[in-house]
């Protein structure tokens, strides 16, 4: 396995445990600890939320996030 082959698959992991852990797990832990519907719904939207502004363009439907403006602002230093 090359190094290109094995950089695109830890990123699919990542990217892949990610979701996971945050789509199906998240509602059934909620509910696990007792709470009720409204509770696992406020919880899942603000997992999304935060998801969306904070992630720095992890997803690639996410175009401009704030963390990725904050970057893109910062002046950037070049190596000699």
């Amino acid at each position: 396995m090359n190094t290109f082959t094995s950089l695109c698959s830890v990123g699919f992991l990542a990217r892949f445990s990610y979701a996971l852990a945050r789509n199906p797990v998240l509602p059934l832990f909620a509910l696990y600890l007792g709470a009720g519907p409204e509770a696992i719904g406020l919880a899942v939207g603000i997992s999304t939320v935060t998801g969306i502004f904070f992630n720095g363009g992890m997803h690639f439907t996410q175009v401009h996030t704030i963390s990725s403006v904050i970057k893109d602002s910062e002046e950037r230093f070049f190596l000699p």
